[in-house]
């Protein structure tokens, strides 16, 4: 025969389980949050590259920045990308 949980007791084991599952979710959430993230953040934003972008043209053969520009069909303008750019290049590569 279970025993059954009233008044504080209760409400406290709610609140714990709830806040249980909440951590659950919030991890889930987060983890699809990063993963969500990586594919709309932006490399270049004179030319609106994103991070996505340039890992497929990575995975397309493409392997400098000036590369991935060309397969993209785009051009650098300002500069200031280049060396994100090529960091991203230098970790995907070493993990690939």
């Amino acid at each position: 025969m279970a025993l059954a949980v009233t008044g504080p007791q209760k409400a406290a084991a709610d609140a714990f389980a709830i806040e249980s599952q909440k951590d659950c979710c919030d991890a889930f959430s987060i983890s699809l949050s990063r993963r969500s993230q990586e594919r709309r953040m932006v490399v270049c934003i004179c030319n609106a590259i994103r991070e996505q972008d340039l890992k497929d043209a990575l995975r397309d053969g493409a392997a400098r920045p000036a590369e991935v520009y060309a397969r993209l069909g785009r051009r650098p303008k300002c500069g200031q990308c280049l060396s994100f750019a090529q960091s991203i290049i230098s970790r995907e590569t070493a993990t690939a």
